[in-house]
């Protein structure tokens, strides 16, 4: 088992950065 390189923390925090700014989307949509 390799080890965690930094391209796998990158493209981590770019798939959670963008559910997090749908879930953000969707919920600023309901409150409009």
């Amino acid at each position: 088992m390799r080890s965690i390189s930094m391209m796998d923390i990158l493209m981590l925090a770019l798939g959670f950065a963008l559910f997090a700014l749908a879930i953000g989307y969707t919920y600023a949509c309901e409150r409009l």
